[in-house]
């Protein structure tokens, strides 16, 4: 429970330096609380959104792929320890959730992919918006010639 109001407190000073202005110091404030809890994707999220304000869209794309990660490997964990401490409620509800299909064929649970699919679209998306940006030539103006004549 200390985490998780840990994270609020540092989430909501995260929120206030952002309102202010302070785009540099949140993202580091929203990243202290990622790396403590890798589930809170509203940090994920806030620091994706000021990436973008920044105009950084190689730092965002490595977020992406580094949020992506973080937050399969942290729900699997998650996963495992409820399973782990809950033993009877799986086994008397492992029928019904065949029945709904919450199951895969070996009878583990479907992981729920959350925010992920929404990411990995996200950075797939910026990745093809990179790559063509630094393809293409980049449009210079020459300088005009004055239209008079003496």
């Amino acid at each position: 429970m200390a985490r998780k109001s840990y994270n609020y407190s540092k989430f909501q000073t995260a929120l206030a330096m952002e309102k202010q202005g302070k785009l540099t110091a949140a993202l580091v404030q929203y990243a202290r609380v990622t790396n403590s809890d890798p589930l809170h994707t509203d940090a994920w999220h806030r620091q994706m959104v000021i990436l973008r304000k920044l105009k950084k869209p190689e730092k965002e794309l490595e977020l992406l792929g580094k949020a992506i990660t973080a937050y399969m490997e942290a729900n699997i964990e998650a996963q495992r320890d409820w399973m782990e401490n809950n033993q009877e409620k799986i086994d008397s509800s492992r029928a019904l959730a065949q029945a709904l299909g919450l199951l895969d064929g070996d009878g583990l649970p479907i992981p729920d992919q959350g925010p992920t699919q929404q990411w990995a679209l996200r950075k797939s998306l910026l990745s093809t918006r990179l790559q063509k940006s630094k393809a293409l030539p980049s449009k210079k103006k020459a300088p005009q010639k004055s239209g008079k004549k003496s």
